[in-house]
């Protein structure tokens, strides 16, 4: 009997590809942008005036309520701009790096500080913007803080708009920081 050798070649698996995150980057900085700049639009015109009467005197007067009557709503519409400014700076970046097999680490990590600052911006604006939105929906008998939405509805319906894009900006910048974050360890592994 002929003895008969086989020769196995053995081929290296061909070396594992780390995905590109940029196609999710690009998408949730996207719905951050739409988010924040449709809240900038809605906050500027969120202005109602109603006819209401003084509490001592009972005369009607003419009262405006809009967004810089309060500093928590200014600090939210300053940081709507500051993070749609930097949305669309981050989208160009994300565009030129979906194309690439494999973006450059320090981008990644740029983006995720940043991202994180932003996190931290937006989260401190709708925290603050939800408080004095709270007081106007319900008021505050113990310190004699009468509700305004009663009057101003459409005002507060405006405000409860740009709080709920506000909450789904930050969310949507906490889930790129994850990203990126993911992305780096990734790259160390």
């Amino acid at each position: 009997m002929e003895s008969q050798t086989k020769t196995e070649i053995i081929v290296p698996p061909p070396p594992r590809s780390k995905p590109n995150y940029f196609k999710i980057d690009f998408l949730l900085r996207l719905l951050t942008f739409v988010a924040t700049l449709v809240g900038i639009i809605v906050e500027l015109t969120g202005k109602q005036t109603e006819v209401v009467g003084i509490t001592l005197t009972g005369i009607p007067v003419r009262r405006s309520a809009k967004y810089n009557d309060t500093s928590a709503f200014i600090y939210l519409l300053t940081a709507l701009v500051v993070t749609c400014f930097y949305t669309t700076i981050t989208l160009c970046v994300s565009i030129a790096n979906i194309k690439r097999p494999s973006p450059a680490t320090i981008v990644l990590f740029h983006l995720a500080i940043f991202d994180v600052l932003m996190v931290g911006l937006m989260a401190t604006a709708v925290g603050a913007s939800g408080g004095v939105a709270y007081i106007g929906a319900y008021g505050n008998s113990k310190a004699n803080w009468r509700k305004i939405c009663d009057i101003y509805d459409s005002y507060c319906r405006h405000n409860v708009g740009v709080l709920v894009l506000s909450v789904s900006a930050t969310i949507n910048l906490l889930i790129l920081v994850i990203v990126s974050i993911y992305s780096l360890k990734r790259r160390c592994d």
